[in-house]
């Protein structure tokens, strides 16, 4: 099992066993594409949010089967992806209120990150993630696997069409 495999399953874990109510910390909060408008959620406090270690997005559409795993990997060092990690930020929450991305954090040892995106195509993917200021900037190669899910835990069965 590699590194990507391993991480996604701990997020996977975190992400489950906070939906069935247990004492760890939610990982994202899932509101309604109405409760966001209702409760007039802007940019600026989803970021504040995201500081916080928690990511408010609308319910996932399954308008598609098609998801994708992006795994970035820093071409350069440390402190110069540091420089853009609250841009990065912004452009991630942008994503969750899209529902473009359904779970993102970063690697261990700290190497990169990893995206689990659901778009329409590749194609539409790859447009989305030439706004991310890490590839902008040349700091990440992104390596993208797409994926068709076909089984799921049952917290999960929204991922499925």
């Amino acid at each position: 099992m590699n590194n990507m495999h391993l991480f996604i399953g701990v997020l996977f874990f975190v992400l489950l066993t906070s939906a069935q109510g247990n004492n760890y910390p939610p990982v994202i909060t899932f509101l309604s594409e109405k409760s966001v408008s209702e409760k007039g959620i802007n940019k600026q406090e989803i970021k504040e949010q995201s500081l916080k270690n928690e990511t408010v997005i609308p319910k996932v559409k399954r308008e598609t089967t098609n998801m994708f795993i992006i795994s970035l990997t820093y071409k350069v060092s440390l402190e110069r992806v540091e420089q853009y990690i609250p841009e990065h930020i912004v452009f991630l929450d942008e994503q969750y209120t899209q529902g473009n991305f359904l779970l993102s954090g970063r690697k261990e040892p700290r190497t990169g990150g990893v995206i689990l995106a659901d778009v329409a195509s590749k194609n539409e993917l790859i447009e989305i993630l030439k706004q991310d200021p890490f590839q902008r900037e040349g700091l990440a190669d992104y390596d993208i696997t797409q994926m068709v899910p076909t089984k799921a835990a049952k917290q999960l069965q929204f991922l499925l069409k």
